[in-house]
């Protein structure tokens, strides 16, 4: 099984700025359904349709299973350039899956200010396209999902794509 969240395009996006924000959005919800789950994922699967409608996709198999929006998007962005750089063609489509589930450990709380795996094993992973998931990045989830829950679906999001 999986779970995935994907979105067709009323206009093509050519722009990879603009397909790595809707694929963060994506990832987010995605990883988000994850965890109200109680799983976490192995596999990290980017599907992209071009305008002459191929559809197209990578996976990555991670050695530890992951659930967090951080680490959930670091693999589905390498994946997503991967792509466009084996064919440059508008997009219609691009979409995130999970799969490979089990069930998601229970960490303790951190601190919002904890440096547990701290920045430079973050950049680290994420630069090598590893997507390694910090007791961090599960915290830093946690809150978002309780902010979330409490406020609505839309009371908080990631600015960016980095």
């Amino acid at each position: 099984k999986s779970m995935s969240r994907d979105e067709t395009f009323p206009v093509d996006v050519d722009e990879d700025e603009a397909l790595a924000a809707k694929l963060l959005a994506l990832a987010d919800r995605a990883s988000a359904d994850l965890r109200e789950a109680g799983l976490a994922a192995r596999t990290v699967t980017v599907k992209l349709r071009d305008d002459d409608f191929t559809t197209r996709q990578a996976s990555r198999t991670l050695g530890d299973a992951v659930h967090s929006d951080r680490a959930v998007f670091a693999v589905a962005r390498r994946l997503l350039a991967r792509l466009r750089a084996a064919r440059r063609r508008p997009a219609r489509l691009v979409g995130v899956s999970l799969s490979g589930f089990v069930p998601a450990a229970g960490d303790g709380q951190l601190s919002f200010f904890d440096q547990a795996g701290g920045a430079g094993a973050s950049a680290g992973a994420e630069g090598a396209g590893g997507g390694a998931e910090t007791a961090r990045d599960r915290a830093i989830a946690a809150m978002i999902d309780d902010v979330r829950e409490r406020f609505g679906p839309d009371a908080l999001g990631r600015a960016g794509g980095r």
